[in-house]
């Protein structure tokens, strides 16, 4: 499998739930402000939206949206201890991984890295961060 991936993007979550199943994909780079692969293609082509992780499948099909990725990644592997496999216990991870791709991603940090952001709104977006990662750190004290 290949995934199409972004240095310092999100796309690293897959490459780390990969790298955890012990499953082995090639990385095909794209530099998102170009929307260029390495050899110059328009990674359009690969995905319409232009957003990375991309997965290419075994059959060539490809899989976007990282929760989605990592869930199919993992369904790969039954039994693996990253995805429950039915149940309120697998909800859970997935509402985790909605919090953090919707809230925390795209709704805090996202808005700091684009250079179009004002930067009375910078200030505002670190405050959600500050926040939603308090929230965080607060579910997860006295944990694993």
């Amino acid at each position: 499998m290949k995934l199409y991936h972004e240095v310092r993007g999100c796309s690293l979550a897959v490459d780390i739930v990969a790298r955890e199943l012990q499953l082995p994909l090639a990385l095909e780079w794209v530099d998102m402000k170009t929307k260029r692969l390495a050899d110059g293609r328009d990674y359009f082509g690969v995905n319409s939206k232009g957003t990375v992780p991309t997965l290419e499948m075994p059959d060539g099909q490809h899989l976007s949206e990282g929760c989605i990725v990592m869930q199919y990644l993992a369904d790969q592997c039954p039994g693996n201890t990253l995805l429950p496999a039915s149940g309120l216990p697998r909800y859970r991870v997935l509402e985790w991984m909605s919090f953090i791709a919707a809230d925390l991603h795209k709704g805090g940090f996202m808005p700091l890295f684009k250079a179009v952001t004002p930067p009375a709104y910078k200030a505002i977006a670190r405050g959600i961060v500050e926040a939603k990662l308090q929230w965080i750190d607060e579910r997860l004290a006295g944990r694993d």
